[in-house]
């Protein structure tokens, strides 16, 4: 089951891009080692446009699996207001996340869970992996930033590429970790 924002139908092939990493990092309960969330944002190579899939080869060796998926929120960066808007969610449900059996050919094993709003924009999303939180950004557009090297962020904030409808620009957003709040 997929859950979309949009009526535009998640392209079946493609490369993954990992966009950014999730924060918080989480940890193993038995260890000190990171434990990485099995779900990524996808960036379809055509469109520029993300949505969330399943990791099959991380998902294969997660320990403990991840068996639902939830999702909690989706914001929005409007650069206009240096701002992150809530987008609304419409009837939202946990999915199962279906055991990806390992695989010689990896851009088959990614099961998409969620489609991101098909618009040009810089996302924060957060789920839930069973119990474990999770989030990552989303740059949905045809163009990405070369480098966000743009220094030491000040206080609060953290460096993005902010996509246009024909450009990219890096810059210091407000963390989405605090300032995506309801």
């Amino acid at each position: 089951m997929i859950q979309s924002f949009g009526t535009s139908p998640i392209f079946p092939f493609g490369v993954a891009i990992l966009v950014a990493l999730s924060w918080p990092h989480q940890r193993a309960a038995d260890s000190h080692l990171e434990v990485e969330p099995a779900v990524h944002v996808y960036r379809d190579p055509a469109s520029g446009m993300c949505s969330l899939r399943v990791n099959g080869p991380r998902l294969q060796q997660a320990r403990p699996k991840p068996q639902v998926f939830r999702f909690i929120s989706l914001c929005r960066y409007d650069p206009n207001s240096s701002k992150w808007i809530r987008e609304r969610s419409r009837g939202m449900s946990d999915i199962k996340i279906e055991d990806v059996e390992a695989s010689s050919n990896l851009s088959r094993t990614d099961q998409a869970l969620f489609v991101l709003p098909q618009r040009v924009g810089l996302f924060w999303v957060e789920w839930l992996e069973d119990e474990r939180a999770a989030g990552s950004l989303a740059v949905s557009g045809p163009v990405l930033c070369n480098d966000i090297e743009i220094g030491e962020p000040p206080a609060g904030t953290i460096a993005a590429c902010v996509p246009f409808a024909t450009s990219a620009v890096a810059k210091f957003v407000p963390d989405p970790r605090t300032h995506c709040r309801e």
